[in-house]
């Protein structure tokens, strides 16, 4: 009797073990869901955005990293958009393209999110637009930083443009 209880136990805890609390996106919807109601709009918010990005340079790279600790590109426009107007941003630069209204880059606004194709033909890196021809981003090899998008290297690699358009 003990041991049909410890096998029907362990079975139990082997399947709640597997489960995650973690709900998987489907669709754009969800991701829109975490939208908190942000007293910013317009141009207070796109303040407030590359404010917050500006807080950034500096950090270290890392791969896949989301933390002060060390940062990727999509990670560093994923956390700043969620901190400062709660919007959830998929996690890699692709979904983070395919995920925006798409803007041309004569019609930049602070806060857009511009795309580059680099040693592919796919969306692979992300930067945000601050003004005045910049923007932030994080480099493999300097970390947080600024660069201007008309340096000849982005232009290269420029892919696209794109607005959150649940918030502007």
């Amino acid at each position: 009797m003990k041991l049909k209880h410890f096998f029907f136990i362990v079975t139990i805890l082997l399947f709640t073990a597997c489960s995650s609390s973690k709900q998987s996106v489907t669709n754009e919807n969800s991701y829109q869901s975490t939208l908190n109601q942000t007293k910013l709009k317009g141009d207070k918010l796109r303040d407030a955005i590359v404010n917050e990005a500006l807080k950034w340079k500096g950090v270290k790279y890392k791969s896949g990293g989301e933390s002060r600790k060390g940062i990727d590109c999509s990670g560093l426009t994923m956390t700043v958009y969620n901190k400062v107007a709660g919007y959830k941003l998929p996690r890699n630069s692709a979904a983070q393209q395919k995920h925006l209204k798409s803007i041309s880059k004569k019609k930049l606004k602070k806060g857009d999110l511009i795309f580059f194709s680099i040693k592919s033909k796919k969306v692979n890196h992300v930067g945000l637009y601050i003004g005045n021809g910049k923007m932030i981003h994080a480099s493999k090899s300097r970390g947080v930083a600024i660069d201007n998008i008309s340096d000849k290297y982005y232009v290269k690699h420029y892919h696209s443009s794109g607005r959150v358009k649940a918030l502007f």
